[in-house]
């Protein structure tokens, strides 16, 4: 079966050993600040302006288009671009999505998304039980983003999935063949993630996605 799990620290070897294993994706939760910003448009520019990448058939990728869902892209991305497709319960909702939308265009996968009642009715029932604030709002602007970070099994690369870039992100051979997520190289991709931004803003949080052992 599948779980999400915090992670309570990418530093300090003790908490990181606690964690439950294996990790196949990763969700981090960060401050949108004006530098990181900035940062997003410079590399979106150079991926314009670049030949398109075939993406690896295991990578699924949604655009945003509904909007302060950041987190449910994420939600999305975790499990229908990693192993856990493999424990999805046939002609599930999240099984049927995967098959549907894998041979739909960037729009046409947007607007499968958009036009769900499911999804919509599931999703409002699950925000209004947290404990933050809902904006009154649906439009009100949020401080927060979340992203999502997965491997592909066909290329052994890292795909950076957010929902409000322009598509996935190839963040090249960060995990060696035999690490999972939560591997050294995952770890030191993600602390300088943070290093780079936390001087505006230290409210970041990762979560794993992990195949629990029931047994």
């Amino acid at each position: 079966s599948l779980s999400f799990v915090d992670v309570f620290s990418i530093n300090d070897p003790d908490l990181i050993a606690c964690s439950r294993r294996p990790v196949i994706a990763l969700l981090l939760t960060f401050p949108t600040t004006r530098l990181y910003e900035e940062d997003k448009k410079s590399e979106e520019d150079q991926l314009k302006a670049a030949s398109p990448k075939e993406l690896p058939s295991d990578i699924l990728w949604f655009k945003q288009t509904i909007n302060n869902a950041c987190g449910l892209y994420g939600l999305l991305h975790a499990v229908c671009s990693s192993a856990a497709r493999r424990f999805l319960i046939p002609e599930s909702f999240l099984h049927k999505l995967i098959k549907e939308s894998s041979s739909l265009s960037v729009n046409e996968r947007a607007f499968l998304l958009e036009n769900s009642d499911f999804l919509e009715e599931a999703y409002r029932n699950i925000a209004m039980q947290g404990d933050s604030a809902v904006p009154e709002d649906a439009e009100e602007e949020v401080d927060y983003h979340y992203i999502c970070f997965v491997s592909s099994s066909e290329s052994n690369h890292v795909y950076e999935l957010d929902g409000d870039r322009l598509g996935p992100v190839d963040r090249g051979t960060i995990i060696a063949q035999d690490e999972d997520m939560l591997g050294q190289g995952m770890l030191a991709h993600i602390g300088a993630f943070m290093r780079r931004y936390q001087h505006e803003n230290i409210g970041f949080n990762l979560i794993a996605l992990v195949v629990s052992d029931d047994t």
